[in-house]
């Protein structure tokens, strides 16, 4: 991985790949399970581009050798508790680091994640030192992550996840958050690696997790009360730009593992979107300071030899010149949701606009009182009639919907716990019968095979037997 660094003289890391792919076929490192095997696929792992030149195969590659390391993993019982007294420790952090490398593929390239938590027992690695204690940081975020994906983007996930699910998923997530030791706690761009790097893979999983409520055109399952207030996705708005921020002055960090690459497209996306729909030129600037860090990296690596990560590059750049370009909006507007969720029919939101409140967070205002109307089942207070609002100057805010009475959200429960008021919950009532009528009527055509969800299989995941505190004392 050294030679992976920008600063590498260039053939020496197309040297190292022919060499390891050489070693691999003529050790049969892929039919060998040994704790050696298992640690040099997961080494290799940290970056598509050790395993090929072609953008098409290098990251399925990637792909299989990694879910043969878990194998060789699990074949060796790593996946256990304590089997083995020798080496309980080193076992400890491979078996973890397997974790992780499952979950980030998955996320990454849509995939099944291969463990099933439920049928490990194996204790998370000892925080001995600030290395350790970075790596079980990550490996309990990761987790989060495969529950985030099974949850929400399985083919199955949204019509079989409730609202408690998802609440308790997000408070794992503040608790995971809060309860960060001092040194991997972040503190802003002069932040350390260890801070910086959780904080942005923590970002991302955040951005994961609220995709499917960004948008008030997106109609989710109508057993799901769950849906995102204006400061909440104002907080992931601002922790998408200060990893941005880290990273600019931390760059890098973008020679070495494939996850941060993938975090900082989804730290980019949010900041494109806060330019897209409210034009705030922090946005912007934030871009722009990542699209130079990319600019530097090119500069001074051989790119050429760095396929995968170059186009990555080159998408982070692409967000950020748009930027700089007049808007169409004369294209159609086509998503593609994740399984579970249909678009709201009609073009009630062209008549609304996005006023932003430091209070509140904003709410959506428009001059068409039936708009009022088409919409109300989402929560009172997010749909506003003021007379003479100029239409669509901002555009539909994704993941604009304004919480009630502290945070209740579609009459449902809150983060906090707490129901919206008799009106909201009769309203709430009342709106059901009608989100599901629509939502039912788009249902009867049968699901495209590329309208299923992206990543993940159903299931349950499991907390290593041990409650979340265990491992942040001391």
């Amino acid at each position: 991985m050294a030679a992976s660094l920008r600063d590498t003289p260039p053939g020496l890391f197309d040297l190292f790949r022919k060499t390891v792919s050489s070693l691999i076929r003529s050790e049969d490192v892929l039919s060998t399970p040994t704790m050696a095997n298992i640690q040099a696929l997961l080494i290799l792992s940290m970056s598509g581009d050790c395993h090929g030149t072609q953008t098409g195969s290098l990251m399925s590659f990637a792909w299989t050798r990694t879910g043969t390391a878990i194998r060789m993993a699990q074949d060796l019982n790593l996946h256990r508790a304590e089997i083995s007294k020798e080496g309980t420790e080193t076992r400890r952090r491979v078996w973890a680091t397997c974790v992780v490398v499952d979950r980030w593929y998955s996320a990454a390239f849509g995939y099944p994640q291969m463990i099933d938590l439920t049928d490990c027992d194996v204790r998370l690695p000892t925080p001995q030192d600030k290395v350790i204690g970075y790596l079980n940081a990550l490996t309990r975020l990761s987790i989060l992550l495969g529950e985030v994906l099974k949850a929400i983007y399985s083919p199955t996930g949204l019509f079989s996840v409730t609202d408690s699910m998802l609440h308790d998923i997000l408070s794992r997530l503040d608790h995971w958050k809060v309860h960060l030791p001092e040194d991997l706690t972040f503190k802003g761009p002069e932040s350390g690696p260890a801070a910086g790097l959780l904080h942005t893979l923590y970002t991302c999983v955040c951005m994961i997790f609220w995709r499917v409520f960004m948008r008030i055109s997106f109609i989710c399952p109508p057993h799901l009360q769950f849906a995102l207030n204006v400061a909440e996705w104002n907080r992931v708005i601002e922790n998408s730009r200060s990893a941005i921020q880290w990273f600019e002055k931390h760059d890098i960090y973008w020679d070495s593992w494939f996850a941060t690459s993938y975090s900082l497209v989804s730290c980019a996306l949010c900041q494109y979107h806060t330019w897209s729909r409210r034009k705030d030129p922090a946005a912007v600037e934030t871009l722009r300071l990542l699209r130079d860090a990319i600019k530097r990296w090119e500069s001074s690596a051989p790119v050429d030899e760095h396929i995968g990560r170059a186009k990555t590059g080159e998408i982070l750049s692409l967000l950020y010149e748009v930027t700089q370009s007049p808007q169409r909006n004369d294209a159609p507007h086509v998503l593609g949701p994740t399984a579970g969720v249909r678009e709201r029919p009609g073009n009630v939101f062209d008549t609304l606009t996005f006023r932003q409140d430091s209070e509140s967070g904003g709410a959506y205002i428009t001059s068409d009182p039936k708009v009022v109307d088409q919409l109300k089942e989402l929560p009172q207070g997010l749909i506003i009639t003021e007379p003479n609002t100029p239409s669509g100057s901002v555009g539909l805010e994704d993941g604009m919907r304004k919480s009630v009475d502290a945070g209740a959200q579609r009459g449902g429960p809150s983060r906090n716990g707490s129901i919206g008021g008799g009106q909201e919950r009769s309203n709430s009532t009342d709106s059901t019968s009608a989100v599901q009528n629509s939502y039912f009527q788009q249902s009867t055509q049968p699901l495209a095979a590329t309208s299923l969800g992206l990543e993940g299989v159903p299931g349950n995941m499991f907390d290593w037997g041990e409650p979340l505190s265990a491992h942040y004392a001391g």
